[in-house]
């Protein structure tokens, strides 16, 4: 058994590993006490993680500080709400993007047809991983995202920059706008649950760059089973942008229309189901 404490004077959580006999077969089960003890929903992933084949001592243990971290943030961030409550005649600035005067301002977003709902953990991590991009060059990785209207949980990116004597960059010269856009729509839940990510257009050839035929990206980083709460969003974009590249994507002139949401909900699920 290990044990560990994380947090500050105000908030302590004790966190214990079991750790089976034949170890590293076998299941780490994850047990927590006191106080601040993690939600039953969180626990759970922890330990669907801990059930892994290649989940290792200190990855669980990493991901059982960063859950308690999300919780941490959680409590902060209703403990400011609060305050502001309080306060009349508070205006949001810059769209609800945190201005250089106050950094830590977290924007109140509304769910939008895409999003799966909101939370105060979930917002703030996204503004953090929003922020890191905007202030990183990632046009020089081939890509750059911007959120769908002012919903922090759904969010566009485009991959551009592609080689033009590697197939896939050839059939992009091809088209009018000579990028891949992709739509990545984050749950109430982020970190702890990957963003579903899909292809808006163009449209793929059947079978190749891990597209599916509606749309959806088939990785398993994106699937509950391959995800971790300490992936980034520029980490995934990245990851998806070679993934078209080693997948010899190919991209589909027969057929101009976008990929619509549902179908690629329904190919992401069929997929997962059968592997």
């Amino acid at each position: 058994e290990i044990r560990a404490v994380v947090g500050d004077h105000q908030r302590r959580q004790a966190l214990r590993v079991i750790v089976p006999s034949h170890y590293p077969q076998g299941t780490l089960v994850v047990v927590t006490d006191g106080e601040h003890a993690l939600p039953p929903p969180v626990l759970a992933r922890l330990n669907e993680l801990g059930a892994r084949e290649e989940t290792t001592i200190t990855i669980l243990l990493d991901s059982m500080m960063h859950a308690f971290d999300v919780m941490r943030q959680f409590a902060e961030q209703t403990e400011e709400e609060e305050e502001e409550e309080e306060e009349t005649g508070k205006e949001e600035k810059n769209g609800g993007i945190p201005s250089q005067e106050n950094p830590e301002d977290i924007p109140r977003v509304e769910p939008s047809a895409f999003s799966t709902g909101t939370s105060p953990a979930a917002t703030r991590r996204l503004m953090k991983e929003l922020k890191a991009i905007l202030s990183a060059n990632c046009k020089d990785q081939g890509f750059e995202a911007s959120l769908v209207g002012d919903d922090l949980y759904v969010w566009n990116v485009k991959l551009f920059g592609f080689d033009p004597h590697d197939p896939l960059g050839a059939d992009l010269e091809k088209t009018k706008e000579k990028h891949i856009l992709l739509q990545m729509q984050f749950p109430h839940d982020f970190p702890m649950s990957p963003p579903f990510v899909r292809v808006l257009r163009p449209r793929f050839r059947f079978h190749s760059g891990h597209v599916t035929v509606g749309g959806s990206i088939c990785m398993e980083l994106l699937t509950r089973r391959g995800w971790s709460p300490v992936n980034t969003v520029e980490a995934c974009v990245v990851q998806i942008r070679a993934a078209f590249l080693d997948g010899r994507g190919r991209l589909d002139f027969s057929d101009t229309r976008d990929y619509g949401e549902w179908e690629a909900r329904d190919a992401f699920n069929r997929v997962v189901a059968r592997y």
